[in-house]
């Protein structure tokens, strides 16, 4: 059981989870992708919400481990640089009208930034600020059935206790943050 909570960890990552939430935006908007195509759409989210994110922590690490910044003071360069890459895209989803992936790009800056701000004097879960953001956008634009994909956060929170990466109550917060800041971008954007 021990040797799963590393793969856990790494299938429900930030970057991984930007990825399936991009496919499924893309492909299933009830909105549409404005004057974008699906490819582009699909290319443009898992190049700036996937590939790039995790380019700046495979270089600043060397290794994939560095998917697991345990120091809370090493995680500022790869925040930063994160919500420099969804904003960027941000801006090109909003250009072209892609409302739905507008939206979920800039979740990531809004939730990536307050748990850039929280960490400069407290660690926070990007894990569960991850997982928990993506599920409550899907949430709100396909509706409350989807409820059920909050679970996978236990497996993932449990993960990340696990491999001493956070404790309880900053495994907690990161989920809490993103849920509100998240549904909170949605309410008022949508």
């Amino acid at each position: 059981m021990n040797q799963l909570h590393k793969p856990v960890s790494i299938i429900f990552s930030a970057p991984l989870i930007a990825a399936y939430v991009t496919v499924i935006f893309s492909i299933l908007s009830p909105i549409g992708l404005g004057s974008m195509n699906l490819l582009t759409s699909i290319l443009l989210g898992i190049l700036f919400l996937t590939i790039l994110p995790v380019m700046t922590l495979y270089t600043k690490s060397k290794s994939f481990a560095g998917w697991d910044l345990f120091d809370r003071k090493k995680r500022n360069a790869p925040y930063v640089i994160c919500i420099t890459s969804y904003v960027i895209v941000s801006i090109i989803f909003w250009f072209f009208g892609n409302h739905i992936m507008f939206l979920i790009s800039l979740s990531y800056v809004t939730v990536t930034t307050t748990c850039f701000l929280i960490n400069l004097f407290w660690k926070i879960s990007a894990h569960t600020a991850g997982m928990a953001g993506p599920v409550t956008a899907l949430i709100y634009v396909f509706g409350f059935s989807l409820a059920s994909l909050y679970l996978l956060l236990v497996p993932l929170a449990y993960s990340r206790y696990k491999l001493g990466s956070h404790d309880r109550t900053q495994l907690v917060a990161g989920a809490l943050v993103a849920i509100f800041i998240t549904y909170l971008t949605y309410f008022m954007l949508w």
